[in-house]
């Protein structure tokens, strides 16, 4: 018998593919910010905002705020949710785009006229991740408000302040998180 030299097989090793973390699911935080109502000047918009990530990519936010227009003729209170699509939660830089909506409640002339408003908006913004658990966003809003009760005659409302039936706004606020 002839030696014969057969080639054996040799294993071929993968390396498996490296699973990501799932990104922080809660994030907690603050906005400061300007708000432009309709026929008003700009003013001043603050607020403490919570999320909770749903997906990969979406996130649900909440914010309770405070606007103060004109030294304080005029200040208004919001509570809103808004649900956000982020484009790249893995990125260090990422965009999104949000839906949200609302109920605030205007104070004008140090609470002589009180307006209870709904609120829908629209809005595109950039966030940029410090670490994992620490990112920095700015975005812009546009959206509609209307007035939700009759209590105040509609005429007393345009004496005092210009607080229509509907009024547009845009906002633009710069926030930090901390996700945990």
């Amino acid at each position: 018998q002839a030696n014969t030299y057969r080639p054996t097989a040799r294993p071929v090793v993968v390396a498996p593919t490296p699973v990501r973390p799932a990104p922080p699911r809660l994030g907690i935080g603050v906005y400061a910010g300007s708000m432009d109502v309709e026929n008003q000047d700009a003013g001043e918009d603050l607020g403490l905002i919570g999320r909770f990530r749903l997906t990969r990519h979406l996130e649900l936010e909440g914010e309770i705020a405070k606007s103060e227009f004109a030294n304080g003729a005029r200040v208004d209170r919001r509570l809103g949710g808004s649900l956000m699509y982020d484009l790249a939660p893995y990125s260090r830089l990422s965009a999104y785009g949000l839906i949200g909506g609302g109920v605030s409640q205007a104070d004008i002339g140090d609470g002589a006229v009180e307006a209870e408003q709904a609120y829908g908006e629209l809005g595109v913004g950039l966030t940029f991740r410090l670490t994992p658990r620490l990112s920095i966003a700015g975005d812009i809003r546009a959206g509609s408000r209307e007035s939700l009760d009759d209590r105040n005659d509609d005429v007393v409302l345009r004496t005092v302040a210009p607080v229509d039936e509907e009024e547009d706004y845009t906002r633009a606020r710069l926030s930090a998180v901390l996700y945990f």
